[in-house]
């Protein structure tokens, strides 16, 4: 039986493990005709579910956006927040129907 769940939003992925979790990371990119390109910029390692909170998360996103040159606006920490929090629920959701 796979032990394997995830919950996505349009930026993130959460990859659950048995007791441990990972983010994945993507740009997106909307196209004139209706589809979305999700593009991955970061996966990260298996790290226990304790550590895997929305600070950790965050803190991802900022080392991957900071290694391209990106330096994270007010804008982009809002969506970057928001992104998160929809995750996590996700995430919650997922894990109890489990």
């Amino acid at each position: 039986m796979d032990n394997t769940l995830r919950a996505s939003t349009e930026s993130l992925t959460a990859v659950f493990i048995g007791d441990n979790a990972r983010i994945q990371i993507y740009q997106v990119k909307n196209s004139q005709y209706g589809w979305t390109e999700r593009k991955m910029k970061f996966s990260s390692v298996a790290v226990p579910m304790e550590t895997f909170n929305n600070d950790w998360i965050m803190n991802q996103i900022s080392e991957t956006l900071n290694k391209s040159g990106n330096i994270m606006s007010e804008d982009d920490k809002i969506y970057w927040d928001k992104q998160i929090r929809n995750l996590m629920l996700k995430s919650m959701v997922a894990l109890i129907r489990k």
